[in-house]
Formats: structure tokens, C-alpha cells, sequence
């Protein structure tokens, strides 16, 4: 395939090694592009991030002080909070949250990321 074809690949391996994992490839399967026991990633390889949110994110971290994480929350017009989207720059997510992304989270943090399925069955 040309270079052109392959950069999506490319970045795909580039982030499942930043998470220390290989990238799932093609599975012919509706599954993640990269995983880890807490992470579902789907990977998008863009000439341009949409500019709202690349706009909001510039602004976040102009505005963070010191040892404060910026984010960007995209909220749809209508939507519900707990559908917002959150926005940050990869560099950002791996210094914060390094190879465990619940490594710094709180108690009441993880009761939320990480709900009790037990009522699910």
C-alpha cells in the first residue's frame, strides 16, 4: 500500500505501543482498534482535528496552571452531561495518566468509570 494509504495503520501501532499493547488490525469483527483491560480505542487518522474542539483545547491550555490537566468538554446542544465528550491531547493523556489510566483516580472516580455490572444480568 502507498504511504498515503498506510498512515492510518501507522498511527494505530504507533498508540497501541504508547499503551503497551498491539494494535487488533482487521478482525472483520465491530471491535476496538487498539484495547487494554481498560482502554477501548478507536483510532481516527485526520488531516484536521475539528477545529471547535482543537479551538476549546488551545484555550484550556492556555488557561491551565500548574499541575492542572486541560481539557476541552464538547457538549451537544440538548445532550445530556454524561455524553459529553472530553477532548485532550495524547501526550497530555499518557504524562497524566502513564500506563494505568485509573492509576490517579480517585475512589469516587472509579465508582463512575468503572460501574458495578453485577445489576446487568
Amino acid at each position: 500500500m502507498s504511504g498515503k494509504g498506510a498512515g492510518w495503520k501507522a498511527t494505530e501501532r504507533r498508540i497501541a505501543r504508547d499503551l503497551g499493547v498491539t494494535r487488533n488490525g482487521p478482525t472483520g469483527l465491530a471491535t476496538a482498534d487498539v484495547t487494554t483491560d481498560r482502554l477501548s480505542v478507536e483510532v481516527k487518522h485526520t488531516r484536521r482535528a475539528p477545529q471547535r474542539a482543537e479551538a476549546a483545547l488551545r484555550q484550556a491550555e492556555r488557561a491551565a496552571g500548574p499541575g492542572q490537566l486541560a481539557i476541552a468538554m464538547i457538549h451537544p446542544v440538548g445532550g445530556r452531561g454524561a455524553n459529553n465528550l472530553v477532548v485532550m491531547r495524547w501526550g497530555a493523556f499518557l504524562d497524566w495518566f502513564g500506563d494505568d489510566p485509573m492509576a490517579n483516580a480517585s475512589d469516587e472516580e472509579r465508582a463512575i468509570l468503572t460501574p458495578d455490572k453485577r445489576g446487568d444480568a
